[in-house]
Parts: structure tokens; C-alpha cells; sequence
């Protein structure tokens, strides 16, 4: 099927256009707030993609703050939703978790986000003293059921400054996705 790719914060603040370009030269397909359908099983899974909006929120920000940021993306998912056939499955490819909470039930099957590197530091029995979402330690790994769709945040393989990573390793993730 490809390898596909959404734009982080960090692609945003740099250059959100050089670094979409440099992956599609080496075969990457990103995802910049559109959709792409992949047939499979006799079926189809439709994939959607959106470009993180570069605000995080989660140093003095608030849930309000976010929606407002984040409200170019909700107005694109809102407009790709509708050319998707009831019934086909849907997975949202979003780079930060915190967006999820404003779907609204049904929307989405599946999200697949990073961002919050598993906090990098986790202290044993304590967890994530720091995890970048407005929700602290709900979206630092893992499968998490978020207030209105399943979301798989990965600890990723990069860094933010500092860079350690302490009781927290990099991961690659390999879901293997079955029909409902």
C-alpha cells in the first residue's frame, strides 16, 4: 500500500512544503488534509490526513484556545467526510491526539497520532512528569479510547529538547487492523 506520512508540529514551524516534498521524492505519500482509499479484504479502508496546525496547547493553553488553532482542521475533515461511503472504515492519520477530542462520535474509526513521544521520561510508579497534550498522561502512549473515538498514540522515534528518553524507548508500532 505505500508509506504514508502527516505533517508534525515541528514540519510545520520549519517548512511544512520542502519537507513534504523531500518525502514524496523517496516514495512517501503525505497525507496533507486529504484522503486516500486503500482496497483490501474486499473492502475498502479510507485513510484521512491532516496537517498538524502548530499549536500544542499544553503550556498555559487552554482546551478553547486548541479548538480555536484547530479549527482548520476540523473544517477539513468536515469537508472530506462526506465523499466517504457510510460503512467503510475510516483512520484518521493526525499528528497530535489532542484533536481528537473535538470529533464527535462516529466520525472516525480509528486515530493514529505521535507527538507526545510517551513523555520521553517516565519515573517508575509516577509516569510522564511532562506529556505535551492539554490532557496530560490520557494521550502519552498506547491505545487509548478517547471521548469519541479509539486513538493509538506512538512514542515515536524522535526527540524534543531535551533530548533523553529515560524508562520510555522509541517505537515503531505494527497494528494489524481487522473488520468490525
Amino acid at each position: 500500500f505505500g508509506v504514508l506520512a502527516v505533517l508534525g508540529n515541528h514540519d510545520i514551524w520549519t517548512d511544512p512544503a520542502g519537507i513534504a516534498a523531500r518525502l514524496k521524492s523517496v516514495g512517501v505519500i503525505v497525507l496533507r488534509d486529504r484522503t486516500m482509499a486503500l482496497e483490501a479484504g474486499g473492502g475498502k479502508l479510507w485513510l484521512v490526513g491532516l496537517d498538524d496546525r502548530g499549536y500544542s496547547g499544553y503550556r498555559g493553553g487552554s482546551a478553547d484556545r486548541f479548538r480555536y488553532r484547530w479549527s482548520g482542521a476540523a473544517l477539513a475533515l468536515s469537508r472530506m467526510l462526506p465523499s466517504i461511503p457510510d460503512g467503510e472504515g475510516r483512520l484518521l492519520l493526525v499528528h497530535n491526539p489532542d484533536f481528537t477530542e473535538m470529533l464527535t462520535p462516529g466520525q472516525v474509526d480509528l486515530a493514529l497520532c505521535g507527538h507526545t513521544h510517551g513523555g520521553q521520561v517516565r519515573l517508575p510508579l509516577l509516569g510522564a512528569p511532562v506529556v505535551p497534550s492539554l490532557y496530560g498522561q490520557r494521550f502519552a502512549e498506547g491505545l487509548v479510547q478517547g471521548s469519541n473515538t479509539l486513538v493509538h498514540v506512538t512514542r515515536g522515534v524522535g526527540l524534543t529538547p531535551p533530548a533523553v528518553r529515560f524508562n520510555c524507548p522509541p517505537e515503531v508500532s505494527l497494528l494489524r487492523l481487522t473488520r468490525g
